[in-house]
C-alpha cells in the first residue's frame, strides 16, 4: 500500500513539474532552454515511473519519448555553434 501511495505522489509531482514548465514558457517567464528541459526531464521521469508502476505502458512510452526529446534538445543546445547575427 505504501509503495502504491508513493508512486501516486511521484506521478503528481511529475505532472506538476510538466505543467509548471509549460506555464513558465507560455508566460515567457523562462525561455525554452536548460531550465525548461530539466523540468521536462524530471517531470516526465516521475510520470513515467508512476505509469510503469500501474502498467500503463502507452503513457510510459509517451514519457520516455518526452525525456528523449528533452535530452536531444539539451545536447543540440550545448554543442551547436552560435549563429552569426
Amino acid at each position: 500500500m505504501t509503495s502504491a501511495i508513493n508512486m501516486e505522489l511521484v506521478g503528481w509531482l511529475g505532472m506538476s513539474l510538466l505543467v509548471l514548465a509549460y506555464l513558465l514558457v507560455s508566460m515567457e517567464t523562462i525561455k525554452p532552454g536548460y531550465a525548461y528541459q530539466f523540468l521536462n526531464i524530471v517531470g516526465a521521469t516521475c510520470v513515467g515511473l508512476s505509469a510503469l508502476a500501474k502498467e500503463a505502458y502507452p503513457a510510459s512510452a509517451l514519457e520516455g519519448a518526452w525525456i528523449i526529446i528533452a535530452v536531444v534538445a539539451i545536447v543540440l543546445r550545448t554543442f551547436r555553434k552560435p549563429q552569426p547575427k
